[in-house]
Formats: structure tokens, sequence, C-alpha cells
């Protein structure tokens, strides 16, 4: 099964456990997704919305990472996971403190964002910023879905 088709079970998946078993409502028309394969860009911050991020790699067939970006996180969303020198919560914190786990060498603090974008492909989940709630629900439902390398909350 593709990334895309992932994807879209995972949301559908989603809606219908958030109905069940949460008594939300979140029709997958409301979950405006991108998927963007290697290489990518962050894509646009969409204001107004709030962002479930995931990074997934191909070779390996893993979700590194599934975290969130709010609504006045503009440089969360676009550039801190690439970034060694911004939050240690980050992905390229994670990426260059466990390389060697991962099976990877030589990541250093200035090229660990290029080989992100160049070998990661990036999963933006949009919703409306005032379904914060269902926000963290789904990003609780894809960590359990997907489990991720490194979950939320993981610090190196």
């Amino acid at each position: 099964m593709g990334l895309q088709t992932e994807v879209e079970k995972a949301l559908e998946g989603f809606s219908e456990s958030a109905r069940t078993f949460a008594g939300l409502q979140v029709p997958v028309s409301v979950l405006e997704c991108e998927v963007l394969p290697p290489p990518h860009r962050p894509g646009r911050f969409r204001t107004g919305k709030r962002t479930v991020i995931a990074f997934y790699w191909p070779p390996a067939n893993r979700f590194l990472f599934v975290g969130l970006a709010g609504p006045n996180s503009e440089p969360r969303f676009k550039s801190q996971h690439y970034r060694l020198t911004s939050a240690r919560s980050g992905l390229a914190h994670k990426i260059v403190a466990h390389q060697r786990e991962l099976g990877l060498k030589g990541l250093t603090p200035a090229t660990v964002g290029p080989w992100m974008k160049a070998n990661l492909a990036r999963i933006n989940i949009f919703l409306p910023e005032e379904m914060e709630d269902a926000a963290k629900l789904l990003r609780d439902y894809l960590v359990e879905r997907w489990n991720p390398v490194f979950p939320p909350g993981t610090r190196n």
C-alpha cells in the first residue's frame, strides 16, 4: 500500500474512532491533507489552522515522528524540525542523536535538515483552528497507528 493510501485510510479510521469513542464529529472532509514525497519542502503554513505533522522514511518503511503545530506556530511548521539548533523536541535533534541506531552516520547540524528534506516524506494534515481537541486526538491516534520511532514528548 502506498503512503497516500495509508494516510487516507488512517484519516477514515480516525474519523470513525473520534465519533465512536470520543463523541467528536470530525468528518474526513474537514481534514485537509498534503502528502509530500521526498524530496520535499515543508509546505505552506495556513493561517487559522492547526496541523498534525508526520515524517515518514520510505527506505525503512517507518514513521519517524508525529507532532502538532498550532495556529501561531509558523516557525515550528516551516523550520524548527529541520534545525538542530531549534527546540530539542524537533526531529533534526532526534535524528542526529540517534543516527547510529537508525543506520545513519555523518549527519551534522549543517547537513541534517537538507538530508531530511531529501530523504523523508512529510505529511501535513490541517484542521480548523477551533478543533484543538480533535487535533490532539488525531495526533494521538496516528501515534498509536503508526508507532513512530520518536513519539511525541521524547527528548533525545
